[in-house]
């Protein structure tokens, strides 16, 4: 029965405000923490990222380092213009994970994502969608409203159409030898042989909206 994921932060001070710092000695002082720590970070992030329905987060405040990549985590980024994003690894002396890297690069190109790296600076909402790192930037007071809009609207559709659409996208941003076509294919054909495609057309004709069932 679930159609969607949205993920925000508790409050409006921030999205996620990244690793605390002061817990570093502790889960991040030796190559055997840091790697368990990442690991787990990965983890989560791929929970999101993997997961078959469409992913909304929607962003209020400080969105920076783990944050970011767990807002890159989801489909689709809405932003209100008080929000901030940043990568600050370079002043702490740490390495940002490279599947971040990757997905920056997919949204901004290598070049913005050496600089925010590089640089380690942060954001303002209006930067960050103009180079398109977020979807779009709404104001405050509507931002809420927006968010469910989209939701709603994204969830009246055939979630089998979304699904293969999200899968053909993500296949499409990997290395050729690395994609799963089978599996896209499959998708495909699931959605195009299913009952939603008959309720679609048949809502169409009749000038009403479609109940899709996901079958």
């Amino acid at each position: 029965d679930v159609k969607l994921l949205l993920l925000t932060g508790r409050g409006e001070k921030a999205f996620v405000s990244g690793a605390d710092i002061s817990e570093f000695e502790a889960h991040r002082s030796n190559p055997e923490v840091e790697a368990d720590y990442m690991r787990c970070s990965r983890a989560a992030w791929a929970a999101i990222s993997d997961t078959r329905l469409p992913s909304i987060a929607m962003i209020r405040g400080a969105c920076i380092g783990g944050g970011l990549a767990t807002a890159l985590s989801c489909d689709l980024r809405l932003a209100e213009p008080g929000a901030k994003f940043g990568v600050p690894a370079a002043r702490l002396g740490i390495g940002y994970p490279f599947d971040g890297v990757q997905t920056l690069i997919s949204l901004i190109g290598p070049s913005q994502t050496k600089a925010m790296m590089y640089s380690a600076e942060i954001y303002s909402a209006e930067k960050a969608m103009a180079i398109g790192l977020i979807t779009e930037l709404i104001p405050s007071e509507q931002l809420e409203s927006r968010v469910q809009t989209l939701s709603q609207t994204i969830a009246a559709n055939a979630p089998l159409s979304i699904a293969a659409a999200k899968l053909s996208v993500d296949q499409a941003l990997l290395d050729p030898e690395r994609r799963d076509m089978a599996a896209v294919d499959e998708a495909i054909s699931r959605a195009m042989n299913s009952a939603d495609v008959k309720e679609g057309h048949g809502a169409f004709l009749e000038k009403r909206k479609p109940v899709f069932r996901g079958a």
